[in-house]
């Protein structure tokens, strides 16, 4: 995966969640840290407004810690995700992760801190043009598509039917079979682009 990464590491603000009546009651110490990747560019002409402001991320995470009493570490985890992601630029993340530690957590026997990381990755659609006229065209197609829809970070969403096409200029050569295969992705363009090049140079069977 390509681009940047901003990490801020924690922050601490103190909130009344947990199960127990003295937990809501007292509150207790939680730390929260960050992990933001932005895209290629998020730089780009030194405009804060393109990437991610960490101190307003920071502000979003101790008011969501201070906020609503919840029971569960997981479920404080994916509120401090929707805080993040409804920053300005927030939603230009393209994996967001946030770990909250509870280091006062009431358990019985001794332990250096205990956490909850709470992952979540943007999906951005792409269309991936396929053509082949030799050998098998078809089964060379048919061969890449599975390829495709097993890619990490890739989801299959529509496949046209093959297409025949004359090949334009060059030397002779047999028709081309076409289509075109609409995925969902969490990589970024380059990322994937060289993960279609693989699939491309793979020996087929």
């Amino acid at each position: 995966m390509t681009g940047q990464v901003v990490r801020l590491s924690g922050v601490r603000a103190r909130g009344h969640h947990g199960v127990f009546e003295h937990e809501r009651r007292d509150g207790q110490d939680f730390v929260v840290d960050l992990v933001a990747h932005l895209p290629v560019g998020a730089g780009a002409g030194d405009d804060i407004g393109a990437t991610l402001h960490y101190g307003q991320a920071a502000e979003a995470l101790v008011a969501t810690v201070e906020g609503e009493p919840v029971d569960l570490l997981e479920t404080l985890a994916e509120r401090l995700l929707d805080a993040v992601q409804a920053l300005p630029g927030g939603d230009r993340c393209r994996r967001l992760e946030v770990t909250v530690h509870k280091p006062q957590a009431p358990i019985t026997v001794p332990f250096a801190d205990v956490s909850v990381t709470a992952v979540r990755e943007r999906e951005l659609p792409a269309v991936v043009a396929l053509g082949a006229n030799l050998g098998d065209p078809a089964g060379t197609l048919a061969s890449a598509v599975a390829a495709l829809a097993v890619l990490p970070g890739v989801r299959l969403t529509g496949l046209s039917p093959l297409v025949e096409t004359d090949p334009v200029g060059g030397v002779e050569q047999p028709v081309y079979l076409n289509a075109v295969a609409l995925v969902r992705t969490t990589r970024g363009a380059a990322d994937l682009l060289a993960a279609l090049h693989g699939i491309e140079a793979a020996p087929r069977v």
